[in-house]
């Protein structure tokens, strides 16, 4: 089934958050900002779905759980260390209304390494 960001969401920590901002209608530049600590590393990647809670990707030493959907992967990741805002200008196509993409990935800094919380943008 299809699961919606409400329903898998994973609440951001101390550690790290990523969160979407601006205006997200096609010819439009949003972006992702990070929170974060400033000597920790992070990854993010991205999907088309999620996967329900429960049955994502968990590895050893790993907080938390991968919810994108693999099958769905944008095969796009974006690294960096610290806090940071990522801009995104959204191409002016028409294909691109209605499409909804998800951003999860990883953290690792004084708290250990844990999956990050899950965002969300819907384009329009």
């Amino acid at each position: 089934g299809e699961y919606c960001i409400a329903s898998v969401r994973q609440p951001s920590s101390s550690v790290f958050s990523v969160n979407t901002t601006g205006v997200t209608s096609i010819g439009s530049t949003m972006s992702f900002d990070v929170r974060t600590g400033a000597g920790s590393y992070w990854l993010l990647t991205f999907s088309f779905g999620l996967v329900a809670p429960g049955t994502g990707i968990t590895l050893p030493g790993f907080g938390g759980e991968l919810l994108l959907d693999p099958s769905l992967g944008l095969g796009v990741t974006v690294s960096g260390v610290g806090s940071n805002s990522l801009l995104l200008t959204i191409p002016g196509d028409p294909s691109y209304q209605g499409q909804e993409w998800f951003t999860q990935g990883f953290v690792a800094g004084g708290a250990g390494v844990q999956f990050t919380n899950i965002s969300g943008v819907k384009f329009w």
